[in-house]
Order: structure tokens, then C-alpha cells, then sequence
């Protein structure tokens, strides 16, 4: 299950809109893929993130849009490549995700990151899919 918040405008300090759901993670091309569900059937991504190594303890990591992604491509596997449609893809990110813990069954962590226009803030416990 998540909690989210997206608030809005140029700093990103308007009233937002507040999320909740499932939130699943699984193993995806060798690496960890996290999902924000928009609906209890878990058919409509909210958020996905996507990290291309696995995570295997807590940290913090870095979100990454996907202009970032081809703009530092050394750093790009260590940081979680966020898809979806609350920041523009081609602006840079600020933030962090932070995994508490994560174990065969479940991940737990919050996640903050803008992007100059939208913030967006959650936490979230994830079963493995």
C-alpha cells in the first residue's frame, strides 16, 4: 500500500491531489522495477520505478527521469528511472528514494523528488509480485 501527494505549481507548493493503493516491486531485467498502482485490480500504473540493479539492502537512491537517464548514463544504475506522468520526462529530478528495508516478501521506503513545476511525495510498502 502507498500514500501519495502531488502538489503543483512553479514551485510545486500549490494544493495537490492526494493517491493511495497497492504498491508491488519485482525482479525486472536483472534489476528492481517498483509499481504506485492506480487501481486495486493492479491493471493502471500510477508511478513505476525503475532501477537497473537489484536492491538488496536499504539506501537511498537518486530518481532519475528519463532525460537524466541518457544525460549520465554511468550513474543511471544506481538510480531509479522514474515513468509516469506527473513530471515532464525531460526535466532533471531532485530528491530521493529511500528503502528502509526490503526483504523477499515486501520493500518499504519513502520517495520525494520535483521537478521544478510538481513535488511528489510517498510512502509505501510493497509485496513482491
Amino acid at each position: 500500500m502507498y500514500n501519495m501527494a502531488v502538489n503543483k505549481g512553479l514551485d510545486g507548493k500549490l494544493p495537490g491531489t492526494p493517491y493511495s493503493g497497492p504498491a508491488t516491486f519485482s525482479a525486472a531485467l536483472g534489476g528492481t522495477l517498483i509499481v504506485l498502482w492506480a487501481d486495486s485490480a493492479m491493471t493502471m500504473r500510477l508511478v513505476a520505478l525503475f532501477r537497473q540493479t537489484p536492491v538488496t539492502a536499504p539506501g537511498t537512491y537518486k530518481p532519475f527521469s528519463l532525460a537524466q537517464s541518457v544525460a549520465k548514463p554511468d550513474e543511471t544504475p544506481t538510480a531509479f528511472v522514474v515513468g509516469e506522468h506527473f513530471t515532464d520526462p525531460t526535466s532533471f529530478l531532485g530528491g530521493d528514494i529511500r528503502i528502509t528495508a526490503v526483504s523477499e516478501t515486501s520493500l518499504t521506503a519513502t520517495m520525494n523528488y520535483d521537478d521544478g513545476v510538481h513535488t511528489v511525495d510517498a510512502s509505501f510498502n510493497a509485496i513482491r509480485q
